[in-house]
């Protein structure tokens, strides 16, 4: 009935009141019931004029109408069926199809308190249940309107609260009597029963637990009926009685009170009038009229024709109008539990063929479904098939009385018992309508709606599903998507909470063959599927599959290689994993097999140019365990992405940039596969021309390619592509210098190009041990260095082709290409010049060091300039402005015949590079010559044109036979003269005679260093010679002293085997100092022969420490030539009568000693590589804990050294030492040195310094971890009262945690204190959660077991298996206690125990099988026959469940 408002009209008409008397006949509580002509009024928009009687001119209504946004209020009561739970939300069905919100906070004040206890943690000893657990659907509930508003979209939405204080708050305790039926909430479990929240003012209630249902919680909700009541003025007690729903019938009252009769209550309703909607009648012995709408009748198929006049019938109250007090009724009482608990027959979006018209009812066509269910087709979804004008009757006409209609159904309302359908076509036609149309791994065609800046995607529409495309799993392309475009996608996940649907758009997944992941079931141990990265730290990833499956990735479990700091993973990543466990719903991956492997070259093409590379995809054809389109052989092809990292672009860091933009989208080129999907473009050359290395065919000698990987303080970690090979390989910073001691400042960049020479391989540990010296790795021939730089340049000027094809301006120059400049400025921090070509309008540069002094020009003023160099990462031109070297410079790519192999050519430093010197000869015109500022990639000293420097000049000597490469003259004679050298040895060791070979030898043990100098003194000194012949030069003696020293050093970094010695023996020495002064001896020898042979020579120095050559004293060429050749005739002459003096050794006696020295530099070499060997002194165990500075155990074995010798402060001092060298990430090495630190202090210090050390400890370290590993070292170290002190600390400090109560029982039982073990259990039952009750308990059981109280373990596991008989694993380690204490018959009598319980078959065979081992162990046969006929009964017993 629709509430009409009394008008107030304008003006000056008094209204006449009525008279008291006549106010008291009408009013009935509280409604005014006037006889009144009921105006007739239009149709609503949501319903037709069916029926509807002109003139109305009853007292009551004639309409059962249902409650509606219109009519329902703020503040009523109203009863509702829960629809639908979460977690934080109810859905209330209430009458005429309105869906209400239910808060977990509107539940109860006590529900609320328990709540917020639940998540603070805090332990009161209640037991909490979510909403899930707490209602069901279907379950009556009664509550009170809130607040109703529009939503967001525009919907009506009503907030309702179930809590006593609101749905009672105007309910007082004085009109409480007997028998009153209400709802209450559990505020406290008492130990006899419940006190009750009511809400009721000044009623205090109690519910005696012989009184009502078992396994409350507080804060849950139950109907309750006074029984017995103890009334005062202030207030009252009363005992209640739980009833269930079906058992709220109250009496009829002859003065009832309306206010408190609560909705849900059952009345008995008398029939007066058939109402063309419903039923009319009274309540109460005739005291409330009532109303029933035809929605709320028995059956749902059920007419009002079908109830007679003045029949009763039992009905529960729905609501109560607040005006007009009419009452609304319901038939349905739903008593039983099947009524409750309802389960639709039809689910959203289901499509009913044949639905027939049953008649035109209240708000709509009501339909019958399958003949059994009711359905209705509401006028507004009629309506929004039409547009425009439309006659209603003609409308009517098509839902006749049974005609069948197709139709979709939108949703069941359990409130009223019926479906809600649609019968539009658009909706009925729709293929994806509801969440449970789509599956995970569906491939679908989504529409786009709007950018979600939220989740950095996009909303999308899957026909009347929303779906959204998260930030992850957007395809990579440049361009946003167009709104309302369609785009193709695969389902990710479908969240019924949220109603949406996660789709992806990822080339990966959309690939016909990538196999997803999308259930728990499919998940196979080794199995491979694709799945996206979403979380990345340093210790695991966090992988996401399809249907929100989600699994981690240990990346410990992951190879040193796939561990370090690479680009290999990054969130947002999809790629494929293999599953290595699944335990439960856990599921522990790794990587999938690699589909390349290392070194194979595949085509690729770019797919997105990213900042940190280039992301490419590389598309194959499977060969094996696919399935083939013959009809279509593209799409059979797969797709694989991959990542070309920034440094893998270029062997030359000045080039990345430069080369990452000409990478378009979509262009295709080659490269080879380093690791996993990390793919390199640098590396193709090489891997096209070297066989890819494994570790088997591994040598020593070979030299391989490599890169940097990490750089820690000394150590250098080196990435070598080995197949089968997954170290790093760590080489002392040393071991890449050829003058450590002179370049301490090396600067090494990730992914550097390194090359190595293997020095050692060790199969039993799996490693090698490699030199990246510039003289192990590098001949010396300067060709090669020849075509170091040309590739360089062949690189430069393919960048250069790449940028003229994309058509950037600075493509179109070139190095030597004269041009005109505009003069824009000078540039006050550098103070170089600053062009603008005219041509291209692209920026120039003149160096100051060319400029000079010279005034700038005026702003604009142009000049003819030349190209020096193209910078093509930073995009700017170096020019010269100088007339001379415009003149001077020809634009030809090759040098003139006359210069090739030509050397002391003046020329002119015009420009330097992070490669090269750019350089003009003095006579031209000739091209810009090229000096490579190294020799090799390992020449990490840059010595191949020390001394060059900008503006400065040089002499130079070309090393190419076409192009314009050069080096410095001291530099190309340097190295000529030992390639001569070196093939003068190996002519010599080809040479039969003895004689020849030794004199050959000890000329060819001269220092380089020496050889260095001479060469700087025939070039500049030669005045100086004869001027300084009788002077003596004594400074080859220290010299040779440095070089004895270099040598230690080689061998302490390297232990490689030093060049062959020659050995001549002294009558009147020492062999020992003979052995010492080995290196003076063979630098004197040398000499004397020499100069003996030749006054005035061209020496050809030797190769013998051609590897030690000091290549930094080409930088002192004006500084160290104060000597000559004739400076040697003194130490020549002393030589030969030191000669005279001795004895020379026949050929057989100096073999026999070469020998010997061989023997035992090779038995110290295998005694160095064995990686058991442990250090015998301070020295050797240096450059063990050097050459592995994160391994704890190496530094223990040190302390050890020290502490064997009594030296506690030394021992001490390797172990702050070691804190400070293994590296932070390390945090288990780290424990274990601070453990062996305290065990120094405990054991050799005092207590002040073993509390400051432990104090230090747990700052550093994970606390528990320490506290737990001093438990131990008390335990060993027998500190009983300390250990007391400790247990007490750590048990009140980390209660929560299970192996902290393991570990005090198990110190405890270790030094014989049993009873205080015991004591333990029960403070760690009271301290644990009740989830780790069993194992505690187990675990103290088997430590019972292991000190000998056998009984007392035996308690403990009979208590577990007898609460828990699930529990296999306990059973089986009860069987295992028995038999080790040999009580055969106590194990055999728990396996029959065992085997009776009532445990899943998969279980049980566990059990089974373990009785079966232990009767073929123990019994006889006849026991053995009897298990296997125990096992098959229970087989064929359980075989159905």
């Amino acid at each position: 009935m629709v509430i009409v408002e009394k008008s107030f009209p304008r003006g000056g008409i008094a209204t006449t009141e009525s008279k008291p008397d006549e106010l008291k006949e009408n009013i009935v509580f509280g409604a005014v019931q006037t006889k009144a002509k009921k105006q007739k009024r239009k149709p609503t928009e949501d319903e037709f004029e069916v029926g509807v009687d002109e003139e109305n001119d009853q007292i009551q209504a004639v309409s059962a109408e249902l409650l509606s946004y219109d009519t329902i209020q703020d503040g009523m009561n109203i009863m509702g069926v829960v629809k639908a739970i979460d977690q934080l939300y109810l859905n209330i069905s209430l009458p005429g199809r309105i869906t209400a919100r239910v808060s977990a906070l509107e539940i109860s004040d006590a529900y609320t308190k328990s709540t917020r206890e639940f998540l603070e943690q805090v332990d009161n000893g209640n037991t909490f249940k979510p909403l899930t657990d707490l209602y069901t659907v279907g379950q009556i509930v009664y509550g009170r309107v809130q607040e109703i508003k529009q939503n967001e979209h525009g919907r009506m939405q009503i907030l309702m609260s179930l809590r006593p204080s609101e749905v009672h708050a105007e309910l007082v305790h004085t009109n409480v009597k007997k028998g009153f039926v209400f709802n209450g909430a559990i505020e406290e479990v008492q130990e006899h029963g419940y006190i009750i929240e009511t809400g009721i003012k000044g009623l205090r209630t109690f519910v005696p637990l012989e009184k009502s249902q078992a396994d409350h919680v507080v804060g849950e909700l139950i109907f309750l009926r006074v029984e017995k009541l103890t009334a005062d003025k202030t207030a009252s007690t009363c005992i209640c009685k739980e009833v269930k729903p079906e058992n709220m019938k109250i009496k009829n009252q002859t003065e009832p009170n309306i206010d408190y009769i609560l909705p849900s209550t059952i009345v008995q309703f008398s029939v007066t009038n058939q109402l063309k909607d419903g039923l009319q009648g009274t309540i109460m012995n005739e005291a409330f009229t009532a109303y029933i709408n035809e929605h709320q009748l028995i059956e749902p198929l059920a007419l009002p024709e079908d109830y007679e006049i003045n029949s009763t019938i039992n009905a529960r109250i729905l609501y109560i109008m607040p005006l007009t007090k009419l009452v609304y009724l319901t038939l349905n009482l739903r008593t039983s539990t099947e009524e409750q608990s309802f389960e639709p027959q039809y689910k959203r979006g289901d499509i009913i063929e044949a639905a027939r018209v049953h008649h035109l009812g209240t708000g709509g066509v009501i339909l019958v479904l399958d003949n059994k269910f009711k359905g209705v087709l509401s006028y507004r979804s009629i309506k929004s098939n039409y547009k425009g004008n439309y006659d209603q009757d003609e409308v009517l006409v098509k839902y006749a009385k049974k005609t069948k209609h197709k139709v979709r159904v939108l949703d069941y309302d359990p409130m009223d018992s019926l479906y809600i359908c649609t019968d539009n076509a658009n909706t009925v036609n729709e293929k994806v309508f509801a969440l449970d149309d789509l599956k995970p791994g569906e491939f679908i065609t989504a529409v786009v709606k709007e950018r979600d800046l939220r989740v950095g995607g996009y909303t999308m529409q899957v026909g009347r599903v929303k779906g959204i495309i998260e930030k992850l799993y957007l395809a990579p392309v440049p361009k946003t998507l167009e709104i309302n475009s369609k785009v193709r996608c695969r389902v990710l996940a479908v969240n019924t909470e949220r109603k949406t649907v996660y789709l992806t758009n990822r080339p990966e997944y959309m690939a016909k063959h990538c196999k997803v992941l999308t259930t728990l079931a499919n998940a196979r141990h080794n199995a491979t599927y694709m799945g996206t990265i979403v979380k990345c730290n340093e210790e695991y990833l966090l992988v996401k599959f399809f249907n929100n499956l989600k699994g981690m990735l240990y990346k410990q479990r992951l190879s040193t290689v796939l561990g370090s700091e690479m680009y290999t993973f990054y969130e947002g990543q999809t790629m494929a994993f293999r599953i290595l466990a699944k335990k439960g719903e856990q599921i522990t991956l790794t990587l999938a097999d690699d589909t390349f492997g290392l070194g194979e070259i595949c085509p690729v093409t770019i797919v997105h140019t990213l900042e940190s590379g280039l992301e490419i995809k590389i598309t194959y054809h499977p060969e094996d365990d696919h399935e083939f389109d013959d009809e279509d052989p593209e799409n059979n092809a797969i797709e694989v992405k991959g990542l070309v990292p920034l440094r893998l672009i270029s062997d030359y860091p000045d080039l990345l940039y430069a080369k990452l933009r000409t990478y378009p989208p979509g262009t295709q080129t080659q490269a080879v596969c380093i690791v996993k999907n990390i793919f390199s473009m640098r590396d193709v050359p090489y891997f096209l021309t070297h066989l890819t290395n494994n570790w088997k065919n591994i040598k020593q000698g070979d030299i391989l390619k490599a890169h940097v990987k990490n750089v820690h303080e000394d150590i250098v970690e080196l990435l070598i592509p080995i197949r089968n090979y997954g170290k790093l390989v760590k080489v002392h910073l040393k071991m890449l210098l050829v003058n450590a001691y002179k370049n301490s400042n090396l600067q090494l960049s990730p992914e550097q190009v390194v090359y190595v020479k293997v020095l050692g391989k060790e199969p039993a540990t799996k490693t090698i041990t490699v030199s990246a010296r510039l003289t192990d790795v590098w001949n010396g021939d300067l060709n090669s260095t020849a075509r170091f730089l040309e590739d360089y340049l062949n690189e430069v000027s393919e960048v250069r082709r790449g940028n003229q094809r994309l058509g950037f301006k600075i493509g179109h120059h070139k190095v030597g290409e004269k041009v005109v400049a505009s003069f824009r400025g000078v540039n006050p921090a550098t103070k170089d010049w600053q062009y603008e070509i005219e041509k291209t309008k692209v920026i120039a540069v003149v160096k100051s060091s060319i400029v000079g002094k010279a005034k700038p020009p005026k702003v604009g003023a142009q000049q003819e300039c030349l190209v020096l160099w193209v910078d093509y990462s930073n995009e700017v031109i170096y020019i010269s402005n100088k007339q001379a070297d415009v003149s001077h410079v020809n634009n030809e790519k090759y040098i003139s015949s006359n210069l090739v192999e030509k050397s002391g050519i003046n020329a002119k430093v015009l420009l330097k590079t992070d490669q090269l010197f750019i350089c003009s000869l003095k006579k031209g015109p000739n091209p810009l010559i090229y000096c490579p500022i190294r020799l090799h990639f390992n020449d990490f000293e840059n010595s191949a044109s020390a001394g060059l420097a900008e503006g400065g000049f040089c002499k130079l000597a070309f090393i190419h036979d076409k192009l314009p490469i050069a080096v410095p003259d001291d530099t190309w004679r340097l190295w000529h003269d030992i390639k001569k050298k070196r093939k003068a040895k190996t002519e010599l060791d080809s040479s039969p005679r003895a004689k020849k070979v030794k004199i050959e030898t000890i000329k060819l043990e001269i220092p380089v260093e020496n050889e260095v100098n001479k060469v700087e003194k025939q070039e500049k000194n030669k005045a100086k010679k004869q001027k300084q012949q009788t002077r003596s030069d004594e400074s080859d003696v220290p010299a040779a002293k440095t070089s004895k020293k270099s040598k230690k050093e080689v061998l302490f970094y390297e232990d490689k085997i030093p060049n062959p010695i020659v050995i001549v023996e002294d009558p009147h020495v020492d062999s020992s100092d003979t052995e010492d002064k080995n290196s003076f001896t063979k630098q004197t020898q040398s000499k004397t022969h020499i100069q003996s042979k030749k006054p005035t020579p061209k020496m050809l120095p030797g190769i013998g420490d051609f590897w030690n050559t000091d290549l930094s004293q080409l930088n002192n060429t004006r500084k160290s030539t104060e000597s000559s050749d004739e400076d040697n005739d003194d130490e020549n002459n002393d030589a030969d009568q030191a000669g005279q003096k001795k004895k020379k050794l026949t050929s057989a006696e100096k073999f026999k000693l070469q020998r010997e020295e061989e023997t035992r530099l090779r038995e110290i070499e295998a005694k160095y590589a064995d990686p058991n060997h442990l250090p015998e002194s301070v020295d050797q165990f240096d450059r063990l804990v050097l050459s592995e500075p994160s391994n704890s155990k190496n530094w223990i074995n040190y302390m050890v050294y020290h502490l064997q010798s009594a030296e506690i402060d030394k021992a001490r001092a390797v172990a702050r030492r070691a804190i400070k060298a293994i590296s932070y990430r390390e945090d288990n090495e780290q424990l274990n040195i601070w453990v062996a630190l305290l065990n120094l202090e405990l054991r050799y210090g005092n207590k002040e310094a073993f509390d400051e050390t432990l104090k230090e400890a747990i700052t550093l370290n994970d606390p528990l971890k320490v506290y737990l590993r001093v438990v131990e070292i008390l335990c060993d170290a027998k500190k009983t009262e300390e250990l007391i002190g400790m247990i007490s600390l750590i048990t009140k400090k980390f209660k929560a945690q299970p192996e902290v109560w393991r570990a005090a029982a198990t110190a405890y039982f270790s030094i014989d204190m049993h009873e205080r073990a015991q004591q333990l259990l029960h403070k760690a039952l009271a301290c644990l959660p009740e989830r780790e009750h069993v194992n505690i308990i187990v675990a103290f059981g088997n430590l019972n077991h292991k000190y000998g109280n056998n009984e007392m373990a035996q308690t403990l596991l009979d208590q577990v298996v007898t609460s828990y008989p699930k529990r296999v694993d306990v059973w089986a380690q009860y069987i295992d206690m028995l038999v080790k204490s040999e009580m055969v018959d106590s194990a055999r009598s728990v396996l029959e125990r065992a085997i009776i319980q009532k445990i899943p078959m998969k279980k049980m065979r566990t059990i089974f099988k373990k009785y079966l081992e232990f009767e073929e162990r123990f019994g006889s046969e006849a026991d053995v026959e009897k298990v296997k006929k125990l096992a098959k009964e229970y087989v064929k017993r359980n075989a159905h469940q």
